[in-house]
């Protein structure tokens, strides 16, 4: 279960979540609307980003957040998994050429 740290400033809403070595953080805007994305730490660059509407609830932003950002992390290991499943195989054909 990820245990959320919630901070404030005059502009926003900040929520952090950690696991391994990345982090989950949202913000929420006093303007309106929320931010949502996921880095490896220490980098900036992000892995998953997703923006919402100011009609949603922070409860709402976090579960649609954690369900797409694990749907994103499935479509990516079956990306990878079939193209390591390819590789082996013309490895293993090549392997045999050489017997």
């Amino acid at each position: 279960m990820l245990e959320w740290i919630i901070e404030s400033n005059k502009y926003e809403e900040i929520h952090k979540a950690y696991f391994g070595n990345c982090e989950i953080t949202i913000l929420k805007f006093v303007a309106g609307g929320y931010s949502a994305w996921v880095r490896k730490i220490p980098s900036v660059a992000t892995i998953f980003k997703k923006n919402y509407d100011y009609k949603c609830s922070m409860k709402e932003v976090k579960e649609d957040f954690l369900k797409s950002f694990r749907e994103f992390l499935d479509e990516r290991t079956i990306y990878w998994m079939t193209l390591q499943h390819d590789f082996w195989r013309e490895v293993q054909w090549l392997d045999e050429e050489d017997e």
